[in-house]
């Protein structure tokens, strides 16, 4: 912090308790993208209710990948966060979508509705078996790799797979949680990261051979 080309934070909608519905539908009353750490998923039901949703919060995570150029062939990409703590009540996984924030350099409120719900990973992650002071990795698949920028910045997401696939977790008085360092944490030992496997087109190098031939002088004397 300050951004400079690429963001990381989360999005969040804290209503009064309300409906499933109006929680995931919400227009977002939060967001933050100066802390070093910080639940980028977080889902709460705090009355027993099926009207009992207060809380839900979706991570946003940028790069700047324009490095790689147009003429780089992406052949996987994995996303890898280091995970500090956790915790579910809600049988939740952890999927990465994309996401499409208002600015590339900062994040408001608004931007809780600019995810998505294509899934841009392999398999999602069970919140149960992710493991904690640890990186977690999520493998993209051909959608995901698909929406690694060549030459500008690659925009992704994460959403627990309730919020992804619009099934309401039936336990009450609950919450599900993911806490990771994000890039405003001290060093660069725990920051998001983005690892892109990629190719480039062959390249021939063409030497011009010159031939020299010797044309002899006339003969002369005969």
């Amino acid at each position: 912090n300050p951004e400079t080309t690429s963001v990381d934070g989360y999005v969040q909608y804290n209503p009064a308790a309300g409906t499933w519905a109006a929680l995931r539908g919400g227009a977002g009353n939060g967001a933050g993208d100066t802390d070093a750490s910080f639940p980028v998923i977080y889902l709460e039901n705090n009355l027993g209710t099926s009207a009992g949703w207060v809380n839900m919060v979706r991570g946003v995570f940028l790069f700047d990948t324009s490095s790689l150029n147009d003429s780089a062939t992406v052949d996987a990409a994995t996303l890898s966060l280091y995970v500090g703590s956790k915790g579910d009540n809600f049988a939740q996984n952890v999927g990465v979508v994309g996401s499409t924030p208002a600015s590339n350099t900062a994040l408001v409120a608004a931007d809780f509705t600019q995810l998505g719900t294509t899934r841009y990973v392999t398999t999602d992650l069970d919140l149960t078996t992710i493991t904690t002071s640890a990186y977690n990795d999520w493998v993209f698949n051909a959608t995901g790799i698909s929406n690694v920028s060549k030459t500008g910045v690659s925009k992704f997401g994460l959403r627990c797979s309730g919020d992804i696939d619009n099934v309401e977790p039936t336990v009450a008085n609950a919450v599900a949680s993911l806490n990771v360092n994000l890039a405003d944490a001290a060093g660069t030992t725990t920051d998001p990261k983005l690892v892109v496997t990629y190719s480039l087109p062959a390249t021939t190098n063409q030497l011009k051979y010159y031939r020299r031939i010797r044309f002899p002088g006339a003969v002369t004397g005969l």
